[in-house]
């Protein structure tokens, strides 16, 4: 980032003026500064650089570091790019990674929710009745108000059932809502017998 790509510029600067005894933090900071000067050219900022130096240290020439002072920015501009290149690289990836994520949750979902809509979604034993509950809740969102068991005691969600005009009748919804209460009730029992045969084996 652009404080690290300072902090190593200011690190070389402060290494080649040490020489000339200009390695205090005034003159590497004000070089910094001449050189991140968007409205100069790299030779007049080059320029600049050197009639500073050479007023801060009489008889010394500095035309050698200018020199290297051009090639060093450049070199440091660049490995800047090339980071900075790297990490929006990996952000978009980063990015269609995400989508592609995303995406497949979401067919995943409509997957379900589709099975559900056919009738195939079954309640697992090893629900809780408060998860139930909100499977139920849920379920019913969808238009799912009526529930059988099959041969195993499993619940097995169908469609709203309605009336040969088309109309949903009150007692009929009631009924269901008993036959919603049995069935569970039922999954329940069979649960307790299934675990009760298990543990007999387990002691034979």
């Amino acid at each position: 980032n652009i404080g690290n790509f300072e902090m190593s510029f200011g690190s070389w600067l402060k290494k080649e003026l040490t020489p000339f005894g200009l390695e205090d933090d005034v003159y590497v900071n004000y070089i910094e500064n001449i050189m991140n000067e968007d409205s100069s050219s790299l030779e007049e900022k080059k320029k600049e650089v050197i009639e500073f130096l050479e007023s801060s240290a009489e008889g010394k020439n500095f035309k050698k570091f200018g020199v290297k002072l051009i090639t060093e920015w450049k070199s440091q501009l660049e490995a800047k790019k090339q980071t900075n290149q790297a990490k929006a690289a990996k952000n978009e990836d980063d990015n269609k990674k995400k989508v592609v994520v995303e995406t497949q949750t979401f067919m995943e979902q409509l997957e379900s929710e589709k099975r559900k809509k056919q009738g195939t979604v079954e309640v697992d034993d090893s629900l809780t009745d408060e998860e139930r509950a909100r499977r139920m809740q849920v379920l019913k969102q969808y238009g799912y108000d009526t529930t059988q068991t099959d041969e195993n005691g499993d619940i097995i969600y169908t469609e709203d059932a309605e009336l040969p005009d088309g109309s949903k009748d009150e007692d009929f919804v009631n009924s269901n809502a008993q036959r919603i209460k049995q069935a569970d009730q039922d999954q329940r029992v069979n649960a307790q017998k299934k675990h009760a045969a298990k543990i007999q084996r387990d002691k034979e």
